[in-house]
């Protein structure tokens, strides 16, 4: 009896460590660099944003829930305090940049917006479905990521830039 208490203990001792590794490891995650396209054809990297929380909106116009959830973003935007402090950027993946443009023709946004027609860049951050968001901190370690729709992202994203950066979004 005491010697499978004992084994008991000891699996959930190493349990507990090993999710621990897990958790620490995926909060220390630094942020990929490298450049992306916008759709204007300008090349970009994310160095260009280090000291500033970047969120990246994963998204694709055949995407029901990415449409749902365009206007979400666009509202947590617009109540961002007009500082310099919080860049946020929709990339489009596995589309091209004709359209892309013809989407937003019909349905623009006051952010930037980013193509990758190969998915190489969405890949590196781990995105397997849409939409995702991915929070980056100033100090360019990914912070949090976001899979599937929900109403209240903005809520969310508010909250969680509110943790690692309380002045770049309005009081609560």
């Amino acid at each position: 009896m005491k010697k499978s208490s004992i084994l008991i203990a000891l699996i959930v001792v190493v349990a507990a460590v090993a999710v621990v590794l897990v958790i620490s490891s995926n909060n220390s995650k630094t942020a990929i660099s490298g450049n992306f396209n916008l759709i204007d054809a300008s090349q970009i990297s994310l160095e260009k944003y280090q000291g500033k929380v970047v969120v990246i909106d994963f998204w694709a116009s055949w995407c029901h829930p990415c449409r749902q959830q365009m206007p979400v973003i666009e509202e947590f935007y617009k109540r961002l305090p007009k500082t310099d402090c919080v860049e946020l950027i929709a990339v489009n993946l596995g589309e091209s940049v004709s359209k892309v443009n013809g989407f937003l023709s019909k349905h623009p946004v006051p952010y930037q917006v980013a193509v990758d027609p190969t998915g190489r860049f969405g890949s590196k951050f781990g995105v397997t479905a849409l939409p995702t968001i991915v929070v980056i901190g100033r100090d360019g370690k990914v912070i949090d990521l976001i899979r599937g729709f929900s109403p209240s992202v903005d809520t969310y994203l508010e909250s969680t830039i509110r943790n690692v950066a309380p002045e770049c979004v309005p009081s609560a």
